[in-house]
């Protein structure tokens, strides 16, 4: 700050007022301090600004910094800025039991639109960045790295350049396929969600490389959806689809749905077909599938994040860890556990 206010031509308390937002400082002073900071890379030290303001001491709950949640333009569908993790504030809850605040950026396609962003962040003195990685290769966007503590979260198991907490949809359901042929299953079939955006590839790789595993190829196609089974043309393929291929457990991302168009055929869940959904929802704990830990990454990512911003880790680490959250098992009722009996 003492550099800042020497460049500046103005006192230390001016400089800590500008960068406050303090009503006293005009306008274009708190911009002139605030475009020095830029470039000579100055960003203030969250603990030493609590210290100052005495919240460590008044306050449980304490501002330590704004946290910028970043989502790739392309991936968003239309959909506000990491809205997929943001909707349910439990992110948001995370960060704030420790004092920091969540603010959620778009991501543009372009190196130009990049370099716009990374400029904003630094001029908010934005340090910490969560980026929603949707398996992109996100250390090639046009960041100036070197000035932000980075966590990517859901990544992919490629992305080794920053630390990166994931769930791993392959192994989910590769384990998930090997324990459903252990229960006494021999036809088991996949049903994909072939979503415009976005696929779930790792998924459908995964169920392949497990019956490809067992030896017991049951030969039947993946089937694949946009995701309105309940359309009547995508019902009457998956009516046509089961009745060919008489499977007998169906693995997909989907449960319900897929009960009721069963039912209506009269085929029965889970005596006739076993449905394992790959995401069970709070709401459908009756579906025999998987929960996926969400909540257990958010504290993963959020654990990391905090650890690097408090020793002042910035850039690509030396050594890039990739954390897996592993999945809980929900029995429910349609899947017969012992098939075989």
């Amino acid at each position: 700050m003492v550099d800042i206010a020497k460049a500046a031509n103005v006192s230390i308390a001016t400089v800590s007022m500008a960068l406050r937002g303090h009503p006293r400082i005009s306008d274009a002073t708190k911009e002139r301090v605030r475009q020095i900071c830029i470039e000579k890379g100055f960003v203030p030290d969250p603990a030493a600004t609590a210290l100052a303001s005495k919240k460590l001491e008044n306050q449980k709950k304490h501002f330590l910094g704004t946290i910028a949640v970043l989502e790739s333009e392309k991936y968003m569908a239309g959909n506000a800025p990491c809205e997929s993790i943001l909707s349910n504030n439990d992110l948001a809850e995370i960060f704030q039991n420790i004092g920091y605040k969540l603010d959620a950026f778009s991501v543009g396609k372009t190196a130009n639109e990049q370099r716009a962003l990374n400029r904003t962040l630094q001029a908010r003195g934005i340090r910490g960045l969560f980026i929603w990685g949707r398996n992109e290769p996100v250390h090639t966007w046009a960041f100036d790295w070197e000035n932000f503590s980075v966590i990517v979260f859901s990544g992919s198991l490629h992305e080794h350049v920053f630390h990166n907490v994931i769930i791993n949809a392959y192994q989910h359901v590769y384990d998930a396929v090997l324990h459903l042929y252990s229960c006494g299953y021999k036809k088991p079939a996949y049903l994909e969600l072939s979503l415009s955006k976005m696929r779930f590839d790792a998924w459908t790789a995964g169920f392949t490389a497990a019956v490809d595993s067992v030896g017991n190829d049951p030969g039947i196609p993946v089937f694949s959806t946009p995701g309105l089974i309940t359309k009547k043309n995508e019902k009457t393929r998956f009516v046509k689809w089961i009745n060919r291929y008489t499977p007998d457990v169906i693995v997909s991302q989907l449960g319900d749905p897929l009960i009721e168009i069963l039912s209506e055929e009269n085929i029965r869940v889970p005596q006739d077909i076993g449905i394992f959904c790959l995401d069970v929802m709070p709401d459908l704990r009756h579906i025999s599938g998987l929960i996926q830990q969400r909540h257990a990454g958010h504290q993963a990512a959020f654990d990391l994040l905090h650890g690097m911003l408090s020793r002042n880790e910035s850039g690509l680490p030396g050594n890039p860890m990739c954390i897996q959250i592993a999945p809980r098992w929900n029995e429910g009722t349609t899947v017969l556990f012992n098939a075989l009996e």
